[in-house]
């Protein structure tokens, strides 16, 4: 069995991103001073959308 990484995303980022018709890949990165080591270069790296709140 295979490590996958699952992050949390934003609901609305995800929509936003889910009409743009010309888009073949996405990218979620976040500027930062520090490497990203979750996973290697070529796994697997999962999203799920982060639950919306009545207040949301």
């Amino acid at each position: 069995m295979r490590d996958i990484y699952c992050a949390v995303t934003d609901p609305e980022w995800f929509t936003f991103l889910s009409k743009q018709s010309n888009l073949r890949e996405v990218n979620f990165w976040k500027p930062s001073p520090k490497a990203f080591k979750a996973v290697e270069e070529g796994s697997l790296f999962a999203f799920k959308l982060r639950v919306r709140t009545h207040s949301q």
